[in-house]
């Protein structure tokens, strides 16, 4: 029995490493991310690039592990957001989870002793995004 090859195959797929996650943020800033976004040029679709895009800028400001450790989330108007995390931003997140977890100084109390695995990785978003949200408040005022 003879095999025909066919005419038309499937491309080839890079495969990627993305994790799909949902982070609670409260109603306001959601708003104020859908703002930041449309004048930063994105659209909503792009939330998730949009996100990975300031965690990586995140990573690389020093002090990023006070500004987690203070970023608290309160009860009340909540919402949460799908996003898609991809591979290097994955890794970014690991990072800088240890250095939350690790990060040891005398004078410092923390108040909220939710700092499980998971808990750490929303927080550096939401410190992502409040960082960013803050930078553009900043350039906005001046």
């Amino acid at each position: 029995m003879k095999m025909r090859k066919r005419a038309f195959s499937a491309p080839e797929i890079e495969r990627t490493i993305v994790k799909r996650t949902t982070v609670r943020v409260p109603n306001q800033m959601l708003e104020k991310i859908n703002n930041a976004m449309a004048l930063d040029g994105w659209n909503k679709k792009q939330r998730s690039k949009w996100v990975n895009h300031y965690i990586t800028e995140f990573y690389n400001l020093d002090g990023a592990e006070e500004l987690v450790l203070e970023e608290c989330l309160h009860k009340g108007n909540n919402v949460n957001i799908p996003l898609i995390i991809e591979e290097n931003t994955i890794k970014l997140l690991s990072r800088i989870e240890t250095a939350v977890l690790n990060y040891e100084q005398e004078d410092w109390e923390i108040q909220d002793r939710s700092l499980r695995a998971g808990d750490v990785q929303s927080r550096i978003i939401r410190s992502a995004i409040a960082t960013r949200l803050a930078h553009m408040e900043a350039k906005r005022i001046s």
